[in-house]
């Protein structure tokens, strides 16, 4: 029996039959499947306050944004399209315990095997958020929400809706550079460690900071309210980091939700199967919205497969193609070879390492045979026919490449947001000795991965850095506004999505975007 609080409630009361599965799937989580989690409550709610929740969750501000969520996933919720079946929280003390505990919110209007597969489902993000190594330093504190809202509306009653709105903007908009170090090499860390020594002038930062959001608002000369505000927004946003491993986080848990439906099918095989059938609508490959759990959940059990089978190294890439097809050693480290990729990988490590040209083979296959499928069975009087079979034409397309690279960048680019991440470099923060602000991509992502990759594309809109750059617009924007607390030039250094090659994005005065090539010799403090 597992060593932790389990419990389901609707409302005040607790539901006894689906507590007592909740535990059996705990059981069977932590005992078979080796996950590792904390204390769990489990909240039947309807879908109002599903709405609430999941509004006040990614954005617990008061402000236009957070309504304009709740009416959209309430709408989602009574068309049930596209709408959310659980919300995993982050961790609450509990007041009566003292303890720690996650909290999870469930549809009450889902059916009993959509319950247990949610229940299992969860279990499996809770143990990718407790031991991956990027989300275990993510997440924010759930109980300073409520302060944080009071708060907020404190600000508007002073000093009016407009001007606190307009900060709150700015906030939003620079969520996206909080990040997370990456791991330096020894070399990285012993150069670190003698520039500092050598230093004879200050040197704003020190060292480079992968949470530009977090400096910005300390090295800004700001009103205190303005630097209040910004923080909580800040700290609202620290789990966006998390971006990394959605494909994971999302695979992973559909992994551990179908191995529950396995186990289930000894005891109760009627609803196992209709628990399969729930999992393939979550992890359809042909749904693009569904992406990151029908990419990652293929993965993670191709992955299982080859080490349970021995079909992974050098000795067995090296045995001839008549061999490798039926090639099984009984290894049986299958699930170990998992839980470490949960525990040590980002998506991209995922991805490059793992996607063999075996495993994108199946995967476009089942694609393209789905599609085949739909475009049998679609009726030519469907109303809408010609712009599902057109769509269906596109992701066909989409689905059939020549080049592995590119087309393993167009899956990372297609399930989430995946552009190279921003920092501060060492010195940033006094670029052009006169206090300007230098914000760089780190490339070292792109590097390790595609370096060299220089092939000049002559369709734009499948060029491998035209996926991997930022949004132009986007970019002047959040230049302006950032210029707008700082007060002093800001730089970008990113990439040219025509060829890759470096290039720096800037303004010197907070109305105007300038475009240039980067410096061939740039400032000392600059490394």
């Amino acid at each position: 029996m597992i060593d932790m609080e389990i419990v389901v409630k609707e409302g005040a009361k607790v539901h006894d039959g689906y507590t007592k599965a909740a535990r059996e799937i705990a059981d069977f989580a932590v005992d078979k499947l080796h996950l590792d989690f904390e204390d769990v409550e489990f909240r039947l709610v309807d879908n109002d306050e599903m709405s609430e929740v999941m509004a006040l969750y990614q954005d617990p501000l008061p402000t236009w944004e957070t309504y304009q969520n709740y009416y959209m996933q309430k709408s989602r919720g009574e068309y049930r399209y596209g709408m959310l079946y659980e919300i995993v929280s982050h961790s609450v003390i509990d007041p009566a315990t003292n303890k720690k505990k996650i909290i999870s919110y469930i549809r009450n209007s889902n059916k009993e095997h959509e319950v247990l597969s949610v229940i299992a489902h969860v279990y499996g993000h809770l143990h990718m958020d407790k031991n991956n190594f990027i989300c275990k330093r993510c997440g924010r504190d759930l109980n300073m929400d409520v302060k944080r809202r009071k708060r907020y509306r404190e600000l508007e009653r002073i000093l009016g809706v407009k001007t606190v709105e307009e900060v709150y903007d700015i906030g939003k908009s620079l969520a996206s550079l909080i990040g997370i170090d990456r791991p330096k090499s020894l070399d990285e860390e012993i150069k670190e460690s003698r520039d500092e020594y050598y230093d004879t002038e200050p040197i704003i930062p020190r060292k480079d900071e992968y949470d530009a959001f977090q400096f910005i608002i300390d090295n800004s000369e700001i009103s205190g309210w303005q630097k209040e505000l910004l923080q909580m927004i800040h700290d609202i946003n620290t789990d966006i980091a998390m971006i990394n491993v959605m494909i994971m986080h999302e695979g992973f848990a559909t992994f551990v939700q179908e191995k529950y439906a396995i186990e289930k099918a000894k005891t109760d095989p009627a609803m196992a199967m209709k628990m399969e059938d729930f999992l393939l609508g979550i992890a359809n490959p042909i749904n693009e919205g569904q992406l990151r759990y029908a990419l990652g959940f293929r993965l993670f059990k191709y992955v299982e497969e080859c080490w349970n089978k021995g079909r992974h190294g050098i000795l067995y890439e090296s045995l001839p193609e008549s061999e490798k097809k039926d090639y099984d050693n009984h290894e049986n480290k299958g699930l170990d070879k998992v839980l470490d990729i949960v525990k040590t990988k980002t998506d991209w490590d995922f991805i490059f390492s793992y996607a063999s040209q075996e495993f994108l083979e199946m995967y476009t296959k089942e694609v393209k045979d789905n599609i085949e499928y739909l475009k049998r069975t679609l009726s030519e009087n469907n109303p809408n026919f010609y712009n599902i079979y057109s769509h269906l034409d596109a992701l066909d397309k989409k689905y059939t490449y020549d080049d592995i690279t590119k087309f393993k960048v167009n899956l990372l680019t297609g399930a989430e947001s995946y552009t190279p991440p921003v920092f501060i470099p060492r010195g940033g923060g006094n670029y052009d000795r006169e206090g300007g602000l230098l914000i760089k991509q780190d490339m070292s992502l792109i590097n390790k991965y595609i370096d060299g990759y220089k092939k000049k594309e002559e369709d734009e809109e499948n060029n491998i850095y035209s996926m991997l750059t930022l949004d132009n617009h986007r970019t002047a924007a959040t230049l302006l506004r950032i210029y707008g607390i700082w007060k002093k030039p800001v730089y970008l250094q990113t990439i040219d999505p025509e060829d890759g090659e470096p290039m720096l994005i800037y303004t010197g005065d907070g109305e105007d975007i300038e475009y240039g090539s980067v410096p061939s010799a740039q400032d000392p403090g600059i490394n």
